[in-house]
Order: C-alpha cells, then structure tokens, then sequence
C-alpha cells in the first residue's frame, strides 16, 4: 500500500488508489475503502493539536495519567495536582477525559466526566432486567 501510495504521488485519489491496487492483487475477499487526508498549508509537518485519555476508575488509580500529562509536556506539581483530580473524578462514578490542548508553550489541561454512557447489548439488557426483579 506504501509502496503504491507512493508510485501515485500526493495529488492521488481514493479511487486511483482503490484501482491500482485491485490491479495488483489475485483476489479480494471483501470491499475495499479507502479514505486519503492531505494536510493543506506549507511543507512543515502538521502537529498534533489536542490529546486525550479516557480513563475509568481502575486506570486512573494507576500511573497511566501522570505518565500521560508527562508526555504531553506537564511539569512539576501540575503533573501530580492533574493526576489527583483525576482520580478524584473517575473516583465520583464514571470515567473521566483528561484533555491536553497543545499549543506554544504549556499545555493547558482541562477534566471531564465523560458523559457518554456504554451501549449494552441485548443480552446485557437481559441481564440487568433480570437482576433487577430478584
């Protein structure tokens, strides 16, 4: 797929794409779909605007938020005060989103509760009911 990306250069479409390589395969065992970005603006490397870890009350209790905050470039007390208050959310029910918006200088962090409940299947759906009539 590089190699063919590639041979068709930047200004390629999906559907070129889609092409050349069904020319290049024996077989498909199912549809293929293809969806191609380009970066508008200069020849500098795009950046990364906005991280976020969703972590539910386990996770957060571990270090995986303070090693999160280090890698989006928090420092010091910050660091820890973040991690805390995470877990203090995650703590209160429910999981929590640590946003990390990225720009020159410090990133600014900002805590959520995440707000979007888990889809069950039926058989959870079953289950639930059940246990809620016993």
């Amino acid at each position: 797929l590089a190699s063919t990306l590639a041979e068709l250069g930047r200004q390629t479409d999906a559907q070129a794409l889609l092409e050349s390589v069904a020319e290049q395969t024996d077989a498909r065992r199912d549809d293929m779909a293809a969806c191609l970005l380009t970066v508008a603006g200069g020849a500098a490397a795009p950046s990364v605007l906005l991280e976020q870890l969703e972590l539910d009350g386990v996770e957060a209790a571990s270090d995986r938020a303070e090693r999160f905050l280090l890698a989006c470039g928090v420092t010091g007390a910050r660091t820890s005060e973040l991690a805390n208050a995470s877990r203090a959310l995650a703590g209160e029910g429910g999981p929590v989103l640590i946003e990390a918006h990225l720009s020159d200088g410090s990133p600014h962090v900002e805590l959520h509760r995440n707000n979007v409940a888990p889809l069950l299947t039926r058989q959870a759906r079953s289950s639930l009911g059940a246990g809620a009539s016993r």
